[in-house]
């Protein structure tokens, strides 16, 4: 058991406490020491199994909405460290849930997702976590998944309805269709949660109204003419009829998942 962990404190404790205690985490080659330690605040974080069990439990008391309860994200949490430690760059994917609450609720979503794999993903090997999308952007994807032959990147979004897609949002969504390696749109998939009035449609019309806003369509068209050409996207005119035009089910928007 983790040093300081409270006897009577409850199942949900007593389960962190245990996959804390596993190779995988606390092994020599786990992910609590591949943990990065560059700040003062990693540096605090990180200072010993029971800091970070601290501050994991305070992040979730912390995340009020679109979340599982502490024992089923634990669940989740388990399955990644039993099943995908040596996954690389899941030491930055951990990193990044500890930061803050508002990453705290995306990472556990994507914890989530990767405990029970949605259709798209099954069959496939998670590859990597957390790395650029290209050498050409700053931008990174949460995991990589591949079939063997090819490459699905994936994107986790734990948003509200209300949420609004930023200047950020956009050029993350660029660097991925700009991607070469990306010749078919279902190697990209965003996952929103399912929260309240959050939909599939709803979703197709925001990223609609982004790309229409100051014609942004003519950007990201020039980015990878061959992926829109594959689907019959054939002139920026064709794609501005679509995101002008009422069709939610275009290929196009095969990327959009809602979960």
């Amino acid at each position: 058991m983790v040093e300081g962990a409270v006897n009577g404190a409850g199942s949900a404790l007593s389960k962190l406490d245990n996959i804390l205690a596993k190779t995988g985490f606390s092994g020599p080659n786990g992910i609590f020491n591949k943990l990065p330690k560059n700040t003062s605040a990693q540096q605090s974080r990180y200072a010993s199994l029971q800091s970070f069990r601290n501050e994991f439990i305070r992040l979730h008391g912390e995340t009020t909405s679109g979340i599982k309860s502490l024992d089923e994200v634990l669940d989740d949490f388990d399955n990644l460290v039993t099943n995908h430690s040596t996954v690389p760059n899941i030491e930055q994917y951990v990193d990044e849930l500890m930061q803050q609450s508002s990453k705290f609720k995306g990472g556990a979503f994507g914890l989530e997702i990767l405990n029970d794999l949605p259709p798209a993903l099954q069959g496939k090997t998670l590859s990597k976590f957390e790395a650029s999308i290209d050498d050409l952007s700053d931008c990174r994807f949460d995991m990589q998944f591949t079939d063997g032959t090819n490459f699905v990147y994936l994107e986790t979004k734990n948003y509200a309805q209300s949420t609004t897609f930023s200047s950020s949002f956009y050029n993350q969504f660029k660097a991925y269709i700009s991607n070469a390696n990306v010749t078919d749109i279902n190697q990209i998939k965003y996952y929103f949660r399912a929260n309240s009035g959050v939909t599939k449609i709803e979703r197709v019309q925001k990223f609609k109204n982004m790309l229409l806003n100051g014609n942004k369509y003519e950007e990201i068209y020039n980015s990878n003419k061959s992926l829109f050409n594959s689907m019959q996207l054939t002139d920026e005119g064709k794609l501005k009829l679509l995101l002008e035009s009422q069709n939610t089910s275009h290929q196009f928007f095969n990327f959009i998942e809602v979960f």
